[in-house]
């Protein structure tokens, strides 16, 4: 009798104490939800924080697409930049602002070297992801770049690119006029036509350095303006301007292509006929071409360009007798 007693003081004993067991852990559990809950508002309602726990994180400015610039060189010599827009994790995009920079050497890769040594261009803008520069000096390596900054000040630098501007060919016209026997008898007549393109014999503005020049005139058949880029190394990407800085064409194939962009008398070039002795290929017309420049008598001709045309006529209009006094045309670089 005594060890049944024993046995249920046991058994309601242990009960009790699974009991008090399982309300701790249902205690617990409860806090543990609890806790939760009371994290997951927290997460939703503090700005400064999120799903991922950065919260604490320094705030990111991240040029778009690693920073790269695409700079295009146009026909008119102008540069084009363009950039992506660039992410914060704070602001907006539309918050974004955009300073370019540009300089002579490459010393603006860096925040502090675009401020310090950049020149900019215009003002800074917001949301913007390409610009146009122009007035830039020909035959001149120039470096790029971009700096974007959120409202509170905070700046990175994209990757700074560079772009060679090509140099310019320009295109002028002699002040006096000749008749067609402008070659004496045993000179060299490429040497004594191009001496009449000496940029100190015309007018050409003091801001334009000419290093080579030659007379844009055909000879024979192989000293022909067609020729002139294998005879003289005439630069046959650069554009072609007047000295006033008009473009005439755009690079040396598209002059001989069988139009220009602009009169002769438009861009300040010639106001009347020139010798050209030329097709309008560039290739030399023998039979028209004063004998070579030696004959100024009206018993030979040469081929005349027009000032006045924008056609294939403005290199060969037609033919004058040799004794008419026309310009000659020249080419310098």
């Amino acid at each position: 009798m005594k060890r049944l007693l024993h046995t249920k003081s046991a058994y309601v004993l242990l009960g009790v104490f699974f009991s008090t067991f399982l309300f701790f852990l249902a205690s617990c559990e409860d806090d543990f939800h609890a806790t939760i809950n009371e994290e997951n508002q927290f997460i939703q309602t503090n700005p400064n924080s999120s799903s991922d726990d950065n919260s604490s994180s320094a705030a990111l400015l991240l040029p778009g697409n690693n920073g790269v610039i695409l700079a295009t060189l146009h026909p008119s010599g102008d540069i084009h930049l363009q950039w992506s827009r660039a992410h914060d994790s704070e602001w907006d995009y539309s918050k974004l602002r955009y300073c370019i920079y540009y300089s002579k050497t490459p010393n603006i890769s860096s925040v502090e070297g675009a401020e310090s040594f950049g020149n900019p261009v215009g003002n800074c803008q917001e949301d913007i992801t390409s610009i146009t520069i122009n007035d830039l000096e020909d035959g001149t390596q120039y470096y790029f770049n971009v700096i974007v900054a959120t409202p509170d000040s905070r700046k990175a630098a994209y990757s700074m690119t560079s772009l060679l501007i090509p140099g310019t060919v320009y295109l002028y016209a002699t002040v006096k006029t000749f008749q067609g026997n402008m070659v004496q008898f045993g000179a060299s007549a490429r040497s004594a036509l191009d001496s009449y393109c000496n940029p100190s014999h015309n007018q050409i503005p003091s801001h334009i350095e000419i290093r080579h020049y030659h007379a844009f005139i055909s000879i024979t058949e192989s000293d022909a303006i067609i020729n002139f880029p294998a005879l003289f190394n005439v630069p046959t990407t650069w554009a072609v301007k007047s000295t006033s800085g008009i473009t005439v064409a755009y690079n040396w194939y598209d002059l001989l292509d069988g139009s220009i962009n602009t009169k002769l008398e438009a861009a300040g070039i010639s106001d009347t006929f020139w010798w050209s002795g030329s097709f309008a290929d560039g290739k030399c017309d023998p039979a028209n071409n004063c004998q070579s420049w030696t004959n100024g008598t009206n018993k030979a001709a040469g081929i005349a360009g027009a000032h006045n045309a924008i056609d294939e006529s403005w290199v060969s209009s037609n033919n004058r007798n040799c004794n008419n006094a026309l310009k000659v045309l020249c080419i310098g670089w």
